[in-house]
């Protein structure tokens, strides 16, 4: 259950603005409204491809970088939810011992930094602790990788 009431991305760059903030980082499941709406804040759809969730953030991340630009705020850096996007990445991303879960990490991860890069104009940052190395999730990977979800 949320803490608080779901808040449209465009409301909190209308927020970010007003506080006198410049910059401003996003996830890719942050944007998904933009394309979605509300739906949007559930993250990627259950049941659509892989091929077809890249293209929805795509679509979501160019109105983002329109967002932005509307009220004079700059990316500072934008990352792929390699932790709770996708059921596979429960124990890990790129250092999992499952190569499916490393195939579908990297590949998110290209997406992501083709986006910073020629979307957004801005760094891809990699969340170390979002693979299992810090943090209550620091567990033996190969212990937590014979686990199910």
């Amino acid at each position: 259950m949320p803490g608080r009431p779901w808040i449209p991305t465009t409301t909190k760059l209308d927020h970010m603005k007003a506080a006198g903030v410049t910059h401003v980082e996003a996830h890719d499941t942050d944007i998904l409204d933009l394309e979605m709406g509300p739906n949007g804040a559930n993250g990627y759809p259950v049941g659509m491809s892989e091929r077809e969730k890249m293209g929805l953030l795509r679509r979501a991340a160019a109105k983002f970088a329109e967002e932005l630009e509307k009220r004079g705020l700059k990316p500072g850096m934008f990352t792929m939810n390699l932790f709770s996007s996708d059921p596979l990445f429960i124990f890990g991303n790129l250092g999992s011992q499952n190569e499916k879960t490393r195939a579908l990490a990297m590949n998110r991860m290209k997406v992501g930094m083709e986006i910073a890069q020629e979307v957004l104009f801005c760094i891809y940052v990699y969340w170390n602790g979002t693979n299992g190395v810090d943090g209550v999730i620091s567990a033996n990977h190969m212990l937590r990788n014979e686990l199910t979800y």
